[in-house]
């Protein structure tokens, strides 16, 4: 019998008391069935938390050597991209890879914040731009330089952002 085919039971047997019927044996007998189920679902409740428990530790360890390994590759992509600079390599054809030096997409990289002009600035004022924001709130309320900005003017028109700012253009390793 079912765990709720069960609790349908005790309910008939609720329904039998209230009409003065005797039901004492039906009672003893329904109540070893409820107990047999309850302990039987109490172990499989138990043997799962145990489970998700020792699952959940396994993946910890797993992510912890995924991370381990990652970092060791990006360990070994660095030196061999120094060593590829410092030999003056840009490319080395292997049997099975390809590595070579590739140009990065240019950044923009803040020298001197001082120096940065305000209408490359992005303030905490939502919604306000540079020329909107009172004189005595903008040294408090500046979060940081629209790179993204600066760097869509110098694709268009190719002129340097201003001062305290550079375009950078660094390379990275690409293996194929």
């Amino acid at each position: 019998m079912k765990l709720f085919d069960l609790t349908s039971a005790y309910q008939n047997l609720l329904d039998l008391a209230a009409d003065g019927e005797d039901f004492e044996a039906a009672l003893d007998e329904l109540r070893g069935s409820i107990e047999e189920k309850a302990e039987g679902y109490a172990f499989v409740i138990k043997t799962l938390e145990a489970e998700a428990e020792a699952i959940g530790e396994e993946a910890k360890k797993l992510l912890a050597k995924a991370q381990h390994r990652t970092n060791a590759a990006k360990r070994l992509k660095d030196h061999l991209q120094a060593a590829l600079v410092a030999a003056g390599i840009d490319k080395v054809k292997g049997k099975l890879y390809t590595v070579a030096l590739q140009n990065s997409p240019p950044s923009v990289e803040v020298e001197d914040m001082e120096l940065v002009p305000v209408r490359h600035l992005v303030y905490a004022l939502a919604g306000l731009k540079h020329d909107q924001v009172p004189p005595e709130l903008m040294e408090a309320s500046v979060v940081s330089v629209n790179k993204k900005a600066i760097m869509d003017a110098y694709r268009s028109d190719g002129v340097a952002p201003g001062p305290g700012l550079t375009i950078k253009q660094s390379k990275h390793l690409r293996i194929r």
